[in-house]
C-alpha cells in the first residue's frame, strides 16, 4: 500500500496540471475532517487517497501524506484546478498542506457562463456541460436517519464516487475553460475570479468582528 503511495507521488510530481478534490465530514470547512484526497491528471483515470475510513479500512497516515504531497501540491508548477476549490483549499491549510497553483475553479466558470442558472454544483456542470450524470454523495452515504459520514463509507464505494469528481472536475476544466474563451470571458475569470479566491478564503479562515450595537444602531437608521 505505501509502495503504490510512493508510486502515485512520483507520477503527480511530474504532472504540469491536475485536478484535486477532497472528501471530508462536513460542508462546513471550518469544521471538517479530511477523509481523502483524489486526483485525476488523465481522462478517465482517477486516483483517491484515503486518510480516515470505517474501522478496519486501510488508510494513509495523514502525516504520511502531509510529508508527501505537501511539497507537491504547494508547487505552482504543478496547476490545479478543482470545484469550488475554496472549500477544499481551506480544509488542505487546516490540516497543515498548502495548496499553490491553482488556476481554475470548475464552479466559478459555470456561474460567468450562466449567472442566471441557480446550480453551479458538479452534478449539475455534468449534467449540462458533459451529458454525464454523476455518482451522487446520498448514493454513497445514503439518506435521512440512515445516512452514515463520509468516513463510514466503505472504500469499495467511496474511492469510486471521489474518482468520479475529480475524472469529471478535469473534463469540465476542459469544456468550461473553452467557453469562456470563446465568450470573451477568459480574462475575467483569470484576473478576477480566481485571484479572489485566496482572499476571500483568507477572510472566511479570519472570520470578522461586529460592533453589535453599532449595528443595531444602523439598522435603526435604515428601518
Amino acid at each position: 500500500f505505501r509502495s503504490a503511495f510512493e508510486r502515485f507521488a512520483d507520477k503527480l510530481k511530474k504532472q504540469t496540471l491536475c485536478a484535486v478534490d477532497t472528501e471530508t465530514t462536513s460542508v462546513d470547512p471550518m469544521r471538517a475532517d479530511l477523509v481523502g484526497l483524489s486526483f485525476c491528471w488523465e481522462p478517465g483515470r482517477a486516483f483517491y487517497l484515503p486518510v480516515r475510513g470505517p474501522l478496519g479500512a486501510t488508510c494513509l497516515d495523514l502525516a504520511t501524506v502531509r510529508r508527501t504531497l505537501g511539497p507537491i501540491l504547494a508547487d505552482e508548477g504543478v496547476r490545479k484546478v478543482g470545484q469550488n476549490i475554496k472549500y477544499d483549499w481551506i480544509v488542505l491549510t487546516r490540516h497543515g498542506v498548502l495548496l499553490d497553483g491553482v488556476i481554475f475553479d470548475t464552479m466559478l466558470a459555470s456561474y460567468l457562463i450562466n449567472p442566471s442558472k441557480r446550480a453551479h454544483n458538479l452534478d449539475q456542470i455534468a449534467l449540462d456541460f458533459l451529458d454525464h450524470k454523476t455518482i451522487t454523495y446520498e448514493d454513497v452515504t445514503g439518506k435521512g436517519k440512515s445516512a452514515v459520514g463520509f468516513n463510514a463509507v466503505p472504500l469499495e464505494k467511496a474511492a469510486p464516487y471521489a474518482c468520479e469528481d475529480a475524472d469529471v472536475t478535469l473534463a469540465a476544466f476542459r469544456v468550461l475553460s473553452g467557453k469562456l474563451s470563446e465568450m470573451g470571458l477568459e480574462e475575467l475569470m483569470r484576473n478576477v475570479e480566481m485571484p479572489l479566491v485566496p482572499v476571500l478564503m483568507r477572510m472566511e479562515m479570519q472570520g470578522i468582528r461586529v460592533d453589535v450595537n453599532g449595528l443595531r444602531d444602523l439598522s435603526k437608521s435604515f428601518e
